[in-house]
């Protein structure tokens, strides 16, 4: 008997994350809805969507009453076997699997909130916004995700995306290189985030390094990371999308604390693809007083290589 499924997303990494399991079921119907804020959100959802051959049946923009009112119909227009959600907290996702009646809702993957949301369901971490577990405490919740728990059980499905991994197996590996660029002033002075970009130029000398900038650094820095030698690729889409559909696979990843790299470090595993990924390590005096830092790198000294370089 096919599967009818109902999917809500709102990112372009849960949108990854869906078709990934739509892969994984033999016979499943889906009728996705995708959330967005603005033009550009709606842009990049509808990107990933096509390099990914998803059709979203309904784009629907965030307007507070009005996106319960536009959702409401197509939820009640026919009956769903699963309910597919992009986020464990977004407000919208928690109301209709509250409302709706179905056999199962998946929780997709939306980065490393997927474990925090985990520990909070299961009732070992507190959560900011209160208690919201009792939206769920008898509805049957299943996580799918690429993150493993020191204590599986019955709620995870784990994946490693075998999907996107078999497009790459046909591609050639080029000699660029690929710096994932994040926005860490927060944690670092822009000084000390120069003095990283100078040595990955100086310990890569002659190769082409491509800057992959993170959708909220500003145009003025990438102007200077342009000046000093990067050669600056601004991708519509996340990376692991742009990696199955540009042809362009590098000779070497490179980044920070991005959780990027444990993502396209999965799919590598599953290829013959000989790719280096490369995590520089920021000081423990930034990692021992974050707790995210220190969780990424936790997740990322398993995966990759991880340098520590002592610039700062």
């Amino acid at each position: 008997m096919r599967i009818r499924a109902l999917a809500i997303i709102s990112s372009p990494f849960q949108l990854i994350n869906l078709k990934e399991f739509i892969e994984t079921q033999k016979n499943i119907s889906c009728y996705i809805v995708g959330l967005y804020f603005n033009q550009e959100d709606k842009r990049r959802i509808t990107n990933v969507a096509n390099s990914l051959d998803i059709v979203i049946d309904k784009k629907i923009k965030r307007r507070k009453v009005r996106t319960y009112l536009r959702l409401i119909p197509l939820v009640f227009w026919k009956k769903y076997d699963q309910l597919i959600i992009g986020h464990y907290y977004d407000n919208t996702m928690v109301f209709f699997s509250n409302l709706l009646i179905v056999k199962k809702i998946i929780v997709l993957d939306d980065g490393f909130a997927t474990l925090t949301s985990l520990r909070i369901y299961r009732g070992k971490k507190k959560s900011i916004f209160g208690n919201r577990n009792y939206y769920f405490q008898k509805k049957r919740i299943n996580f799918f995700t690429i993150f493993h728990d020191n204590n599986p059980a019955d709620e995870i499905i784990n994946h490693n995306f075998l999907f996107l991994s078999r497009k790459l197996k046909i591609f050639e590996i080029t000699q660029d290189i690929f710096f994932i660029g994040q926005p860490l002033f927060n944690y670092i002075s822009k000084s000390d985030y120069h003095h990283y970009l100078k040595y990955i130029l100086d310990s890569n000398p002659g190769k082409k390094i491509k800057y992959i900038p993170h959708r909220f650094e500003k145009a003025s820095d990438l102007l200077e990371y342009e000046k000093v030698g990067f050669e600056i690729l601004k991708t519509e889409i996340p990376i692991e999308c742009f990696l199955i559909t540009s042809n362009l696979i590098p000779s070497k990843i490179i980044g920070i604390c991005s959780t990027s790299l444990f993502t396209i470090s999965i799919l590598f595993k599953n290829c013959d693809l000989p790719v280096l990924i490369e995590s520089i390590k920021l000081p423990d005096s930034v990692i021992d007083y974050n707790l995210h830092i220190s969780q990424v790198y936790d997740l990322l000294k398993n995966n990759i290589v991880l340098k520590d370089i002592n610039l700062i």
